[in-house]
C-alpha cells in the first residue's frame, strides 16, 4: 500500500514565539476480538480512549502524560479475587488519580468497584462500595471518584460521589438518562446530560461531595471541550456557543445568540479559539482569546479551526502549542493544514493534504493527521515548525490509543479493515521507528493513561512502566 506524501510546507510571516469497565454481562474475550476501535473494555471509561474517557492524572481526559520510550516492565499483577473475593469475575480498569486506581467486577450478581495503590496493587479501601448497574467510573487528581449506574430502557441513571479515601457513598443523584460523559476541572466534575430523544442538554459542575456548583442548560447538543490547561469548558452547537470556567461556571466567552456566522469553539494550551463568518459576510476568520476571555487576536486569511475531535473531545487535553487551522483547496479535491501562532494569530506555516482532513489530534508540539484520501496511516508535524517527520503506516486509522508528544502508542489490527486487534505498539514520533510490541492474546486487553500500561483479563490485572 503506497501513501501520497503530504504538500510542501509553506511557512507563513515569522511571529512571536509564545469503560470503559467490562458491560458485566458481556465476555472480554468478544470484546477484545471484534472491536478494534474501542480503546477499553465496553462500559469502562480509560483514559486516553475514544468515548467517554478519564483523562492525564484523573483529569478525565485527552493524550497521556507519562512516556513509555522504551519496552514497558511489568510492575505487578493483582487478581481478582484478591480485590475484590472469591466470587469476582469480569475484571476491568476504570481510571487512577491521586495515587488510586479504581477497578470494577461482577460479584454475586453485582457490580461493585474497589480501588488499589497504583503503586503495588494493593487494596486502598477496607472493602469494595456495591454501585448496582454500574457503567463507569472516573478518578480525580485528588483521588475522588465518580460512577455512573443505569440499565437499558431506563429514563433515569444514577451518579454516585465516591470518596477516594475509603470507599463511602458521600451522594447519590438521578439525572436523565441518555448521553452522559464525564470530566474533571481540579475538584469540579463537570457532568453532560442529553437525554434519549431530545436535543435538550445540560452541563453541571459539581463538588466532590455531590454540591451542584453550577448548570448551563439548553439545547447546545454538542458535547463539551473540556480543556486540561486551562480548566475552560466550550459549551456549544452550530450556531451559538459559550466558554466557562469549569471550577465556578463563570462565563468568559459568550456569542450572545447573535451569531449567524458562528463556526465552533477550539481549545489550545493558554486559551481558545472562535471560528466564524462576519456578520457582515467575508472569509472565515478565527478569533484568538486567552483563558480570561480577552480577545488576543483575530486572523482574517479565511482559515476555519479545526473540529478536534481528537481522542474524545469532552475530555480531551487540548495543550497543543498553536491553533491547528484548515482550508478546503480550491479545487475541492484536498484541504490545506495549517497552524496559528496563539499570540500573534499569523500563519506559522501550511501544507496541503491530498485527501481531506478527516481527523486531527494534537498534543504539545506534534499534530498528527490523517488525509481521507492517505490510506490507514498518520502523518506527524512539527506544530511550530511545519516539519513533516514522515508517516506512520497503521492498519486501522482509528488505532491511536494516545501520546505524550514524543512517542505514540498503537492498536494493531491484523488486516486493513479488520476488527481484529493483534498487538500495540509505540512508535518515536521523531525516527517513526516502532520501538516495542506486545503482542494482544485472545481474553486480554490493554489500556494506558498516565499511570502506565495496563493489562486486564477476566480475573486478573497488571501495571506495567517503561523500564
Amino acid at each position: 500500500m503506497t501513501h501520497p506524501a503530504p504538500g510542501p510546507v509553506t511557512r507563513g510571516p515569522s511571529a512571536q514565539s509564545a469503560y470503559r469497565w467490562l458491560g458485566i454481562a458481556i465476555a472480554v474475550a468478544v470484546v477484545v476480538a471484534v472491536v478494534a476501535t474501542v480503546l477499553a473494555l465496553v462500559g469502562i471509561p480509560v483514559k486516553g480512549s475514544a468515548g467517554v474517557s478519564a483523562g492525564p492524572a484523573g483529569t478525565a481526559g485527552g493524550p497521556f502524560t507519562a512516556s513509555l520510550p522504551t519496552q514497558p516492565v511489568q510492575r505487578w499483577t493483582a487478581a481478582g479475587s484478591d480485590v475484590f473475593g472469591s466470587s469476582a469475575h469480569d475484571i476491568g480498569y476504570t481510571s487512577s488519580g491521586g495515587g488510586i486506581a479504581v477497578l470494577g467486577a461482577h460479584t454475586d450478581g453485582d457490580n461493585q468497584v474497589m480501588a488499589v495503590n497504583v503503586a503495588d496493587g494493593r487494596p486502598h479501601w477496607p472493602r469494595p462500595t456495591p454501585v448496582p448497574n454500574a457503567n463507569g467510573c472516573w478518578v480525580t487528581d485528588f483521588g475522588d471518584v465518580l460512577c455512573k449506574s443505569s440499565s437499558l430502557g431506563d429514563d433515569q441513571a444514577s451518579v454516585y460521589f465516591i470518596s477516594g479515601t475509603d470507599g463511602s457513598i458521600r451522594k447519590q443523584i438521578r439525572v436523565p438518562a441518555g448521553l452522559i460523559d464525564i470530566a474533571a476541572v481540579d475538584s469540579t466534575w463537570i457532568v453532560y446530560v442529553s437525554a434519549y430523544g431530545s436535543d435538550a442538554t445540560d452541563v453541571y459542575g459539581y463538588g466532590p461531595d455531590g454540591t451542584q456548583r453550577w448548570h448551563v442548560g439548553g439545547d447546545l447538543y454538542q458535547t463539551p471541550l473540556v480543556s486540561r490547561s486551562t480548566g475552560l469548558v466550550a459549551i456549544q452547537n452550530s450556531s451559538q456557543g459559550q466558554v466557562v470556567r469549569g471550577t465556578d461556571g463563570h462565563v468568559v466567552y459568550s456569542t450572545g445568540g447573535r451569531s449567524s456566522g458562528f463556526n465552533r469553539i477550539t481549545m489550545f494550551y493558554n486559551g481558545f479559539a472562535v471560528s466564524s463568518i462576519p456578520s457582515g459576510g467575508g472569509p472565515n476568520e478565527v478569533a484568538l482569546y486567552d483563558a480570561g476571555g480577552r480577545q488576543v487576536t483575530v486572523n482574517r486569511d479565511d482559515w476555519q479551526a479545526t473540529s478536534q475531535t481528537n481522542y474524545d473531545p469532552f475530555s480531551a487535553s487540548f495543550d497543543c502549542s498553536g491553533v491547528v487551522v484548515y482550508q478546503s483547496t480550491a479545487s475541492g479535491k484536498g484541504e490545506t493544514l495549517g497552524v496559528l501562532d496563539p499570540v500573534s494569530g499569523k500563519l506559522l506555516w501550511r501544507t496541503t493534504l491530498d485527501g481531506g482532513l478527516r481527523n486531527d489530534r494534537c498534543n504539545g508540539d506534534r499534530v498528527f493527521s490523517i488525509p481521507i484520501d492517505n490510506g490507514y496511516s498518520d502523518t506527524v508535524f512539527d506544530l511550530r515548525s511545519g516539519h513533516a517527520y514522515g508517516t506512520i503506516d497503521l492498519v486501522s486509522s482509528d488505532a491511536l490509543m494516545g501520546s505524550d508528544g514524543k512517542s505514540a502508542v498503537y492498536r494493531i489490527s491484523s488486516a486493513p479493515g479488520s476488527h481484529t486487534v493483534v498487538a500495540i505498539a509505540a512508535f518515536d514520533l521523531t525516527t517513526l521507528q516502532k520501538v516495542w510490541t506486545y503482542p494482544l492474546d485472545s481474553g486480554t486487553d490493554w489500556n494506558l493513561d498516565d499511570a502506565g500500561l495496563w493489562k486486564i483479563n477476566t480475573t486478573t490485572i497488571s501495571r506495567y512502566t517503561s523500564g
